[in-house]
């Protein structure tokens, strides 16, 4: 048997994350991934400029372009065209997810270690840890557990915890197109809303192709079919060398709900910290990741060095719950601004949605925030909204 401190389940942005913040503590951090690094991972990779302020290092080498220009779509018409006032920073998921591992490994210089091919199977926790076991039987014990562990977590089923999700699906494709072609996507990040019903398809440059694809939250929505449509109706005819295709769900935000035991944090996926309305999870895996690591370390006696204030929450809850509790004050209190008010927007009135914020520049989601923060002020409650039935 292995025992660490801290064991973290899963090697995305949220259990990446966590281990960099956890590299310079000191404490024993045990990395646990089910395949072998690095691994295919569909997704559309494009993440806001403010998620430098918690990458506090140089990691442009994993970024693949960074446009400025916002070209949006309503179903291939109506096209828009704005200008960023910061860059979308496009990564290769694969490359990303990687470095933040190796990152976590060097820093931790001997604390830090990674075991691939570590499938789950039971997560049993108790008032001393968390037992961790693979499918082979082997087994590993932790005083704290981080589980970054995706949209079908084990660690949250076996432990009872998120039990309401909202699955969205979505098709990404990486797409190489002749040298025109991409010369006249690269500069921009583009957004094509209803051209497959409840949701939305992007076009994203990466280093010598197009990240495409197609998303939506109804669940009878043909994504197939839709995405063979997008990509005809996107590029001109014969442009397209050739297309890798994969599928994913998108377990998005459905208001508040239980994502931390005494011992265990679910983070990212895991934790359904996933915007409700454009599926977007990197920012908020990469925040809760952090979060997470920063409560254990407190628990633990240590400092990651980032957050003075974390180990007065932990004093006052005195368990991995501080976790939920600052989550539901932060990231999670801006989705369900989302989920409550702008979601209903989107489903029900999507050309009113295209209008009001991609059309004019606006910002859905600081709208969110501007609402939650006068809610909180005034004290008021948000009042429920939802979506209609077939985005269930």
């Amino acid at each position: 048997m292995t025992h660490v401190d801290v064991a973290v389940i899963g090697t995305g942005p949220g259990g990446g994350m966590a281990a960099c913040r956890l590299a310079r503590t000191g404490l024993r951090v045990l990395l646990l991934e089910k395949e072998t690094l690095p691994r295919a991972k569909p997704c559309g990779g494009a993440m806001p400029a403010d998620v430098r302020q918690l990458l506090d290092w140089d990691f442009s080498a994993v970024i693949d372009a960074q446009p400025r220009l916002v070209r949006s779509l309503y179903n291939h018409a109506a096209p828009k065209e704005l200008q960023s006032a910061t860059p979308i920073l496009m990564v290769n998921r694969s490359r990303f997810d990687h470095h933040l591992v190796e990152r976590a490994v060097s820093l931790g210089t001997g604390s830090v270690h990674l075991r691939e091919a570590f499938t789950v199977e039971v997560v049993e926790e108790d008032a001393d840890g968390v037992s961790i076991r693979h499918t082979d039987g082997e087994h590993v014990r932790a005083d704290y557990l981080i589980a970054a562990d995706g949209a079908f977590s084990t660690t949250a089923q076996r432990l009872g915890l998120k039990r309401r999700t909202m699955m969205g699906a979505a098709i990404d494709v990486e797409v190489e197109v002749a040298p025109d072609v991409y010369e006249a996507e690269a500069p921009y990040a583009t957004f094509n809303f209803n051209c497959v019903p409840g949701g939305y398809g992007w076009i994203f440059p990466k280093d010598g192709y197009l990240a495409c694809g197609v998303g939506s939250w109804r669940r009878k929505a043909r994504l197939q079919q839709g995405m063979r449509d997008f990509l005809d109706r996107s590029f001109p005819p014969g442009s397209i060398r050739s297309v890798q295709r994969a599928g994913h769900p998108i377990p998005l935000f459905t208001g508040h709900q239980p994502i931390a035991t005494r011992r265990v944090c679910l983070v990212g996926d895991a934790a359904g910290l996933v915007d409700p309305v454009m599926g977007e999870g990197i920012r908020m895996a990469l925040k809760s990741g952090a979060l997470a690591a920063d409560v254990i370390a407190a628990l633990l006696g240590a400092d990651t060095g980032h957050d003075a204030d974390i180990s007065a929450h932990a004093v006052e809850e005195p368990d991995c719950r501080a976790y939920q509790a600052l989550i539901r004050q932060g990231i999670g209190r801006d989705l369900d601004m989302l989920y409550r008010l702008i979601l209903p927007i989107f489903v029900k009135a999507p050309e009113f949605f295209f209008r009001t914020f991609y059309g004019e520049g606006r910002s859905y989601y600081l709208l969110s925030q501007q609402l939650a923060a006068r809610l909180n002020t005034s004290g008021a409650q948000g009042v429920p909204a939802r979506a209609d039935e077939d985005a269930a």
